[in-house]
């Protein structure tokens, strides 16, 4: 038995329908759009803008959600706030769990 990790079959895909076609270069165009929008240099003129509120309602590209959730929220902003406190919390998480395991409950 062979391992052929590459299969060939005369069979032609189907052609994408025009539809398809349109909805994709749709899909492409808002992502441009996007990535211009949440440039370092342009995202404060935009963030509370009713540009932003019109695509945001006409949907966030899949490529591009992860980056502009980040914006949206203010993510950085808050990480560099809250630093050292994820640390801080599991530390206090193991010595919690310390005190309140009790060997006699595993009966």
């Amino acid at each position: 038995m062979y391992f052929t990790p590459f299969v060939c079959s005369d069979h032609v895909l189907p052609k994408m329908k025009a539809d398809e076609i349109r909805r994709i270069n749709v899909e492409q165009e808002r992502a441009k759009k996007w990535a211009r929008m949440i440039e370092e240099k342009k995202w404060p003129k935009f963030k509370n803008s009713e540009k932003l509120r019109s695509r945001v309602y006409k949907g966030i590209p899949d490529k591009m959600r992860v980056s502009v959730w980040k914006l949206l929220l203010d993510l950085d902003i808050i990480r560099k706030q809250q630093e050292g406190k994820y640390q801080v919390r599991t530390q206090l998480n193991c010595q919690t769990a310390k005190l309140l395991f009790d060997p006699r409950d595993i009966r």
